[in-house]
């Protein structure tokens, strides 16, 4: 077993080689609070911190701790080698697994009683009628191991998120959603479905919002988010056409588009990308003179929603631009980062939802991003991107700016 202790003193021995500001020195006092809240006696933790206050050392010792020599860790891709090489240090076997190697029917994992769970990005699961928290759920009803969930602070803003969490949290995971929602909701009858509406002003009976119902949870470990940057909202021309809304006529696939799922990811290729398949032209010319207002800041994130949109945008700008995408093969995610780290000169790391996690170290460099093709809501993944550019353990004066697109 490795205490608490133990493991400050490991984690720090195995960052002496690293410079100032990229080691690790000794637990925090959030940290430390996490570790006196997790006791002896609790089997449920939620990690709820920000980027860079270290969930991943924290959860690790809090298992090891514990005695627990086997652990299953379901986590992004792109975080597997931080979770693999820091339970190295403290002598852990674990079992790291994605979110969609989770979902599979024929992913099973043992019933023995020393088992645990570690579930990082929690909310990477789904909501209450996802396939992936489904599944969590069932596992464990009968479960009585310990199991801490972690999450980057994110603008919970909704019931459903807060109940999977609380579900699993409450060591109640099969309560009902719906009587969960009356219980603790200001509801209201929806005709068309049985899952009532919940006030989107005040969705909580007797709390202000998602975050105070969550904090008031004896089993969650909060750390405030005081990140701060500077927004600035670029506006984009819009591109007009007239046969695309009106008559629903794709010009591109030459077909008639038949669902408004269909239509809504073909009106983002036709407003950012031209038929030569580059970004267009008055889009682009947009973005450079807005860039050009901060000619101090040479390294940018740009992120794009849309995958069409982020790899026009690569085939579009010449020089130094490097793409971070779903068909990037996850092999090669980290040389791609590092590259754009250690290039002494300007550039672009381009991006889709795969830069949301395993960006360490790119803060050091880029304090700037500007989000091209904005996220249609989800708020909570919107900050864990920006997160990329904010400052890790320990923080620097260098001021932050994200400038966000819209039409």
């Amino acid at each position: 077993m490795v205490t608490w202790d133990e493991a400050e003193k490991i984690f720090r021995q195995a960052d002496a080689h690293k410079p100032a500001g990229k080691r690790f020195e000794a637990w925090s006092q959030s940290q430390r609070e996490a570790y006196l809240k997790w006791g002896a006696s609790l089997k449920r933790l939620l990690l709820f911190f920000p980027t860079g206050e270290g969930k991943t050392k924290t959860a690790l010792a809090l298992m090891a701790m514990r005695g627990h020599k086997r652990i299953v860790i379901i986590a992004p891709l792109a975080t597997h080698g931080a979770w693999k090489h820091d339970a190295a240090l403290l002598g852990l076997t674990v079992r790291v697994d994605t979110f969609h190697k989770f979902r599979l029917q024929d992913t099973a994992y043992s019933k023995t009683t020393d088992m645990a769970f570690i579930v990082d990005e929690f909310h990477q699961l789904g909501g209450h009628g996802a396939a992936g928290w489904k599944k969590f759920n069932r596992m464990m009803r009968h479960f009585t191991g310990d199991v801490v969930m972690a999450s980057a602070t994110p603008n919970y803003n909704d019931a459903e998120r807060v109940f999977c969490l609380t579900a699993i949290g409450d060591e109640m995971p099969s309560r009902d959603y719906i009587n969960w929602l009356w219980d603790n909701c200001n509801c209201s009858i929806n005709r068309f479905s049985k899952v009532p509406d919940v006030d989107e002003d005040r969705p909580f009976k007797n709390y202000d919002n998602a975050l105070t119902f969550l904090q008031s949870r004896d089993w969650v470990a909060y750390i405030e988010d005081k990140a701060e940057w500077q927004p600035r909202t670029l506006i984009l021309p819009a591109h007009e056409n007239i046969l695309f809304e009106r008559y629903n006529a794709n010009k591109r696939s030459s077909k008639v588009m038949n669902s408004e799922m269909e239509k809504r990811h073909a009106r983002i290729n036709d407003r950012f990308i031209g038929e030569d398949g580059l970004i267009r032209p008055e889009i682009m010319g947009a973005v450079s003179k807005e860039l050009s207002l901060f000619p101090d800041r040479t390294k940018w994130m740009v992120f794009a929603f849309h995958k069409t949109v982020a790899q026009a945008l690569k085939r579009t700008v010449p020089g130094n631009t490097w793409l971070i995408d779903g068909d990037t093969n996850k092999n090669h995610v980290d040389s791609i980062k590092d590259d754009f780290i250690r290039h002494p000169g300007g550039g672009w790391l381009i991006g889709t939802t795969a830069i949301a996690t395993g960006m360490d170290g790119v803060d050091k460099v880029c304090t700037s991003m500007l989000i091209l093709d904005d996220i249609d809501g989800d708020p909570s993944l919107r900050r864990q991107l920006i997160g990329r550019i904010l400052p890790r353990g320990s923080a620097d004066d260098r001021p932050r700016l994200v400038v966000t697109a819209t039409f």
